[in-house]
């Protein structure tokens, strides 16, 4: 049986665990699953991903969330209200309104 030693070891260069980084990033594994799946160290992905943050190669990963911030607290007694501004229309919606009939909306009015 084949044993790696520190001597049959090929030092990988900033750039090759910058792809590796990469392709774990974007494959939606653990990465215990990554790790095992391409025969790498669990702990050494992840100390070659925070050296390559500090060294400024990887970047930080953009959130798919959209942060909202509320202007202010309306009045007791009014309801919030969603509007949708489509070129001259405008159209107000309570906010329980139902998603679906509301893309529907859209939709035939921009027919």
């Amino acid at each position: 049986c084949f044993r790696w030693t520190k001597l049959t070891m090929r030092r990988r260069t900033n750039e090759e665990w910058l792809e590796i980084v990469t392709r774990w990033q974007s494959s939606d594994q653990s990465a215990k699953s990554f790790c095992a799946e391409n025969d790498l160290n669990v702990s050494r992905l992840y100390k070659r991903r925070r050296d390559l943050k500090r060294m400024g190669l990887l970047a930080k990963p953009v959130s798919a969330f959209v942060p909202v911030v509320p202007i202010g607290s309306r009045p007791l007694g009014v309801e919030a209200s969603i509007t949708v501004e489509l070129g001259s229309v405008t159209i107000r919606c309570p906010t329980g309104i139902a998603a679906q009939w509301l893309a529907e909306l859209v939709t035939q009015l921009q027919r």
